[in-house]
């Protein structure tokens, strides 16, 4: 059987996206948020029964490999070897570092890297022992895929190289630098670090992160530089391995370091992740917003810790999430919490404050309370973060909280909060998730279109009082001709379905997708209205489009009374 055919058999499209969204059940389907553009009204409906899902809002979607392509933004292969890897099917893929893609060539060096670390780590007493001491034996070492780099310049690139891979290869997968481009010293990256292996969303290794142990190295943390197939922008430390429990939980726990994320792992807390970083980015926050709309931010007490709490909380909050901030007290890290504490973790988990809460308070110690100006100075900086908020309950709930906590009145807290709404504005967002106008999808016809694939009875009536010219964009007129095809109108009588092609047939299913939602309710007189409105409505804005265009040329040729005669008969119609 065709590995396809065998996938489709094995993945429903409802589990392959329920592993990206939340899904609500309509009917016999789902329907959920788009994980393609921003929306705040569910557009994406999956269809068990079709094996499809689809965005009328972006039209982005398909079949389970056309999801996980644009979702993943992989290719057909990569989307196929996926779903094999969760159907437990072996999609047969030949490697050969001289003919295939340079991808995959990058990937298997960075695998063959991780052995070499490992087989370190083994070998290396005194980093196994640092770890034991922090609480990791040397099963969850190996659980971990935690490694070492030893103390060297080139034992490493040495080992890749025995192995077949080049200088340039080497480079390009981040593992050694050069002091100038072309420079033929190539030396190892890392040294004399514990190593942290960096997994992108599907769990292929990409990157990695090192702790130096030696106490003179200014660099604590070194991480993997950003490559073609490593974006630290848009990666998760453990995000691999917490997104099943983030979905399960319905939240996730953002932590600042390597040990932070890897003990809660391992200490009962699967939905972390941490940042590669400070202050997460947008496309991180995006990222766990497909499955969870509630975050509780961990960062440390530390003044730079606070100032990436604070960034990452307003680009989640402008995202329309639900954020907390555990209380870390001074000087503590999730890690030494759960390995001292743990009942004292958990406690803080569990008393999460919300993150208005949170920014209330840090200003009210921050600042004299009882004083003018520090009332000003608290106000300056809560009433920003107020305004943030979309829900205009949560404002007013705020700004009640705030004036009690400055005993002034919540009307000059209103009136304050007005001019900073007169003069924010909002962060531009990055262009890697398409936002969408708000128009009326599908078009009129194509309403149409989706109302003959579950009412065919109405076909002959919907492409009779309709022509193929009433339309004015070409999808719309290719459209028309597929349904013609379809129901062997008489436009192409003879012609068989074969003539409509896999687009067409998948848009025309995908149209049926949107009827099935949307009109299941009507009773036959209500369709019967709705086919008449939108065929009247269709041959309307013809007749305006065609009128305007016949002014135009009228007045470039004023003696063309076949104009004059065409405009004058649709003028009386």
């Amino acid at each position: 059987m065709d590995p396809r055919e065998e996938i489709r058999n094995r993945l429903g499209i409802e589990e392959v996206v329920g592993q990206y969204v939340q899904m609500k059940k309509s009917g016999r389907n789902f329907k959920a948020c788009c994980p393609f553009h921003q929306e705040k009204t569910p557009s994406f409906i999956i269809s068990p029964d079709k094996g499809l899902a689809y965005c009328f809002g972006c039209r982005k979607g398909g079949d389970i490999f056309a999801f996980v392509q644009e979702v993943e933004n992989v290719t057909f292969p990569e989307a196929l070897k996926i779903l094999g890897e969760k159907a437990g099917i072996e999609v047969q893929q030949t490697f050969n570092k001289q003919t295939s893609e340079r991808k995959q060539v990058i990937l298997g060096l960075i695998e063959e890297a991780q052995r070499f670390f490992v087989s370190q780590l083994n070998a290396n007493a005194a980093a196994s022992k640092y770890l034991s001491d922090r609480g990791y034996d040397k099963k969850l070492q190996q659980q971990l895929g935690l490694g070492f780099a030893p103390d060297s310049f080139h034992e490493l690139t040495k080992a890749l190289e025995t192995k077949g891979f080049s200088s340039q290869e080497i480079l390009d997968a981040g593992l050694a630098a050069q002091k100038q481009v072309g420079d033929s010293n190539v030396y190892d990256r890392f040294r004399n670090r514990i190593m942290f292996p960096i997994h992108d969303t599907q769990g292929r290794l990409v990157a990695f992160g090192g702790r130096t142990l030696s106490k003179d190295d200014p660099a604590k943390y070194l991480n993997s530089p950003e490559t073609k197939y490593y974006h630290k922008g848009q990666t998760l430390y453990c995000f691999h391995m917490a997104k099943q429990a983030i979905r399960e939980q319905d939240q996730a726990i953002i932590v600042e370091g390597y040990f932070d994320a890897l003990t809660c792992q391992a200490k009962g807390f699967p939905q972390t992740v941490a940042s590669l970083g400070t202050a997460l980015t947008e496309d991180q926050i995006k990222l766990l917003k497909r499955f969870t709309k509630n975050l509780l931010f961990a960062f440390d007490a530390d003044p730079s810790g606070q100032a990436a709490a604070s960034r990452s909380v307003e680009i989640a909050q402008r995202l329309g999430l639900n954020v907390s901030v555990i209380t870390i007290p001074a000087g503590k890290d999730p890690d030494e919490a759960l390995r001292t504490a743990p009942a004292e973790w958990e406690k803080m988990v569990a008393e999460a404050v919300p993150a208005v809460d949170y920014e209330i308070q840090k200003a009210c110690k921050q600042h004299d309370i009882r004083s003018i100006q520090g009332k000003k100075s608290i106000a300056e900086y809560v009433l920003p973060i107020i305004q943030r908020l979309a829900n205009a309950i949560e404002q007013e709930h705020y700004l009640k909280k705030l004036s009690l906590e400055l005993d002034t009145s919540l009307r000059s807290l209103f009136v304050q909060l007005r001019g900073i709404k007169a003069s924010y504005s909002p962060p531009q967002t990055d262009n890697n998730v398409s936002k969408v106008a708000e128009q009326p999808v599908p078009s009129r016809f194509e309403h149409l279109a989706g109302l003959i694939t579950i009412h065919p009875q109405y076909s002959e009536q919907i492409l009779s009082d309709i022509n193929k010219e009433n339309l004015e964009r070409d999808e719309e007129k290719k459209l028309y001709t597929a349904l013609s095809a379809q129901y062997n109108h008489s436009e192409s009588k003879g012609q068989t379905e074969s003539v409509i092609s896999d687009e067409e047939r998948q848009r025309l299913q995908f149209l049926e997708l949107y009827a099935e939602e949307n009109y299941s309710s009507f009773s036959q007189e209500d369709i019967a209205t709705e086919v008449n409105d939108l065929t009247e409505a269709i041959r309307k804005d013809y007749q305006r489009r065609r009128l305007q265009e016949l002014r135009y040329r009228m007045a470039k040729e004023p003696n063309n009374t076949d104009l004059a005669t065409e405009y004058t008969q649709l003028l009386s119609q």
